[in-house]
This record gives structure tokens, C-alpha cells and sequence, in this order.
């Protein structure tokens, strides 16, 4: 188990570091966004001169908050999830229906990131409504942030193979400070 032992180790630290990248981006981004928003309303009820950027620029700002937060919320299984089978399994079998989960999980964030570049791509023909900027650089976070959970997606891989070969030895990934799992009955 070497060649899964090294490449776990190695996926685990960047997706530590990308983690840690988008939580401070996120939140950057999510207080710019309260910043503009609060602009927005006070020249909007307060001078009766709302500006016409800030609602296209905090849409913006949300949706790569989003896509740069979702690598954390799915590497500690923060995501809404059905796990009414994956309860009654154990060891072997749990690490192999979450190997099948996280190969589709896989999948699909490839599928979705090549077609984020075709977005990205037609975003180079065109700007924004109300700023002088490419669309580009707005769609570019599309394709980011599926190759991001992508990343995560190879780490819970290399995790359930680990835990098919070896069950006893795959540690659980910890969560963030201050985030509990909420279990519902």
C-alpha cells in the first residue's frame, strides 16, 4: 500500500492547503460582499442613488464564495447526504460502497469542470451588465472549483481504498473548529 499510502499523503496536504486558501478567501470574499450589499442599501433609501454595480458584483462575489468553500464542505461530509445504507455497513463493505459513491462523485465534478472551461470560454465573447469586465473572470471559478472537489473526490477514493485493504488503519478526517455534524432522527 505505498503507492496509496504517498498519494493519499500528498492529495491530503494540498486539499489541507487549498482548504485553508478558500476558507480565507471565502470569508474575505463573503465580508467584500456584506461591505457592497451595505453600500447598495444605504445609497439606495438613504441618498436615493442606488449604484447599478453592486448587485451583478455581489452575485459574483457569492458564487466563487461558493464554489471556493464546497471542497471543505464535502472533504469533512458537511453536505446534505442519505446515509440510511451506509449506516448498516461496516469495514469493508462501507469502505467499498463509498469508494463506487466517491468514483461517481468523481465523475461528475470532471464532466462539470470541462463544461465550466466551455463557460469560461464563452465568457471571453462578452462582459458584464454593469461593469467593464469579462465574463471570463467571473466563469473561471466554474471550472476551479469542480477540479477542487475533484481533488477532494481522489482523497475520499485513495481513503476507501486504504479502508478495503486495510480497515482499521484509515484515520477519520477531523472537522473544522467549531462545526458539528448534526444528526437527525
Amino acid at each position: 500500500m505505498p503507492i496509496v499510502d504517498g498519494s493519499l499523503v500528498i492529495v491530503s496536504r494540498v486539499n489541507d492547503l487549498v482548504g485553508k486558501i478558500g476558507k480565507y478567501c471565502g470569508l474575505t470574499l463573503i465580508g467584500a460582499m456584506t461591505l457592497v450589499i451595505l453600500y447598495q442599501v444605504f445609497m439606495r433609501y438613504v441618498l436615493n442613488d442606488p449604484p447599478t454595480w453592486s448587485e451583478e458584483v455581489s452575485r459574483f462575489m457569492m458564487v466563487w464564495m461558493t464554489f471556493l468553500v464546497a471542497p471543505i464542505a464535502y472533504r469533512h461530509g458537511m453536505n446534505v447526504a442519505i446515509e440510511t445504507l451506509s449506516r448498516f455497513l461496516v469495514g469493508r463493505v462501507q469502505a467499498a460502497l463509498q469508494l463506487v459513491l466517491n468514483a461517481l462523485i468523481l465523475y461528475f465534478m470532471l464532466v462539470y469542470a470541462q463544461e465550466g472551461i466551455g463557460l469560461a470560454e464563452r465568457g471571453l465573447k462578452s462582459k458584464a451588465f454593469t461593469i467593464d469586465v469579462k465574463l471570463f473572470w467571473f466563469y473561471l471559478i466554474v471550472p476551479t472549483g469542480f477540479y477542487l472537489l475533484a481533488a477532494v473526490g481522489i482523497e475520499h477514493i485513495l481513503r476507501a481504498i486504504k479502508g478495503i485493504v486495510e480497515p482499521a488503519s484509515v484515520p477519520a478526517l477531523e472537522r473544522p473548529a467549531g462545526i458539528e455534524a448534526v444528526d437527525t432522527p
